[in-house]
């Protein structure tokens, strides 16, 4: 069975300026099987090419089956003058798979490798936790950072996991890396958690840029 939806999207400059929108219309699969009992989650994604700035992006989801509307906005921040190390992010996936044919303007799709967003963040302590983020910096040599994935119960701060990687800037590509990374979620009870990843200057305690979900 298939649904019937209307999309539309708007984003502007926080002064209210227009960038862009679009109107789309289409059949989604979201019922499994011959009824309609079972509701299978689907996805309706695109690309917008931005330059660095902030921006407000509003969408509009019409269930034209049932009549229904759907509205939200969300503030977007793209890009940084590159002055001071940062972080952005993260996307919370619940699947990663290599596709067959590659494309570059293909939505969540990085380098070959699709990333399936996580249906209202939600994980399942079943499968991993995929993480995928972008970190810029000043073009330097030899300088290295250390990445602080931590992971807390909200309502059991004994609960929590902390993980640390340390990423060079010999691997940015003109300041900027894009970095995926995979947290084991099944030894964790069940329950509502805060992710936040810190940036530091390694053997600096100091933040540099810290980002939550």
């Amino acid at each position: 069975q298939k649904l019937a939806i209307s999309l539309f999207y708007r984003l502007t400059t926080l002064a209210g300026d227009l960038i862009v929108d679009d109107t789309q219309e289409g059949m989604y699969p979201a019922f499994e099987g011959s009824g309609r009992s079972t509701f299978q989650p689907f996805q309706i994604a695109a690309r917008i090419p931005l330059i660095p700035g902030d921006y407000k992006l509003e969408v509009q989801v019409a269930n034209r089956t049932r009549s229904r509307a759907y509205r939200g906005e969300s503030a977007v921040h793209a890009g940084s003058s590159l002055q001071k190390a940062s972080i952005s992010g993260p996307l919370i996936a619940s699947s990663v798979h290599r596709v067959a044919v590659p494309d570059a303007m293909a939505p969540f799709e990085y380098f070959g490798i699709q990333f399936q967003p996580a249906l209202a963040r939600r994980a399942s302590r079943h499968r991993p936790l995929y993480l995928l983020f972008q970190m810029e910096a000043p073009v330097s040599q030899g300088i290295r950072y250390d990445i602080e994935y931590v992971l807390v119960n909200l309502y059991d701060r004994n609960c929590r996991r902390t993980i640390t990687d340390t990423v060079k800037t010999d691997t940015f590509q003109n300041g900027r890396l894009l970095q995926s990374k995979t947290l084991a979620a099944t030894d964790l009870t069940a329950g509502e958690y805060r992710l936040v990843l810190n940036l530091r200057e390694t053997g600096s305690p100091a933040v540099l840029s810290s980002v939550n979900v």
